[in-house]
C-alpha cells in the first residue's frame, strides 16, 4: 500500500513538474519572439534614423543625404496593411510576405521571383488597433518601379488591396522639402482664388500634387479636378 501511494505521489509530482516546464518553455518562446521584434525595430531605427538640427533639417552633408536617397530608391512603403493577430513574430512575417506576394502576382500581374525581395518589416512598435507601415526593399529599383507604374490596378482589386497606399520611401529632409513646396503652392492657389470672381469661375476645381518627390527639387503642379 505504501509503495503504491508513493508511486502515485511520484507520478503526480512528475506531472506537476512537467507542467511547470511547459509553462517555462512557453514563457521563454514568448520572450524570444518579443526580443526578435525589438531587434527588428532597433535595426529599423538605426538604418533609417536621420539626425535633425535645431531647424528641423537633416544632419550630415549633401553627399550623405544623397547616399541615403540612393539607398532608399529600391524601397517601397505600404500603408493600411492589416497586421496578423498573433504573438509569433514568424506568423506576422509570413502574413506580410503573403500579402506582398499576392498583391504582386494576383493583383498587379507581375511575377515575383525568389530574391526579388531583400527585406520586409514593419516600422514602429506593435500596438493593438494600429496598422504599422510595411517597408519592402526590392533587389533593384526597377522592381519597385514596376509596382508604382501599375498601382492604378489596385482600384479594381479586392477591398484589402484598394485601401492601401504606396508612397516612396523618402528621407526626412525630402519630406520636409515636399511639405514646404506643397504649402507654398496652396498659398499661391489661395491668392489666385481671392483675386477671381468666385461666382463666375471654377477657382475651386483644382488640387495640388507634388511631382519629382524622389529628387532634391520637387515641384508642385495644379491639376484640375474631374467633374
Amino acid at each position: 500500500m505504501e509503495d503504491r501511494l508513493k508511486e502515485k505521489m511520484d507520478v503526480r509530482a512528475f506531472e506537476e513538474l512537467e507542467g511547470k516546464i511547459q509553462q517555462l518553455e512557453e514563457s521563454m518562446y514568448q520572450r524570444v519572439d518579443a526580443l526578435k521584434e525589438r531587434i527588428i525595430e532597433n535595426e529599423t531605427k538605426v538604418e533609417w534614423n536621420v539626425v535633425k538640427d535645431d531647424k528641423g533639417n537633416s544632419g550630415g552633408s549633401d553627399s550623405e543625404e544623397q547616399k541615403e536617397i540612393d539607398t532608399r530608391q529600391s524601397n517601397m512603403m505600404i500603408y493600411s496593411v492589416q497586421d496578423i493577430d498573433s504573438d509569433s513574430v514568424e506568423d506576422r512575417k509570413s502574413g506580410n510576405a503573403l500579402f506582398v506576394h499576392e498583391m504582386y502576382n494576383s493583383v498587379l500581374k507581375l511575377p515575383l521571383q525568389n530574391g526579388d525581395v531583400e527585406k520586409m518589416f514593419r516600422l514602429g512598435r506593435r500596438e493593438e488597433g494600429r496598422e504599422r507601415p510595411l517597408l519592402v526593399r526590392f533587389s533593384s529599383k526597377e522592381k519597385k518601379k514596376s509596382i508604382i507604374s501599375r498601382v492604378k490596378e489596385l482600384k479594381m482589386a479586392p477591398e484589402r488591396f484598394r485601401r492601401i497606399s504606396i508612397p516612396h520611401d523618402l528621407t526626412l529632409h525630402q519630406r520636409d522639402i515636399i511639405k514646404e513646396v506643397r504649402r507654398k503652392a496652396l498659398d499661391d492657389l489661395e491668392r489666385e482664388k481671392e483675386g477671381e470672381d468666385k461666382g463666375a469661375s471654377n477657382w475651386g476645381n483644382y488640387r495640388i500634387i507634388v511631382v519629382g518627390q524622389q529628387t532634391m527639387k520637387p515641384r508642385a503642379v495644379k491639376v484640375p479636378l474631374r467633374n
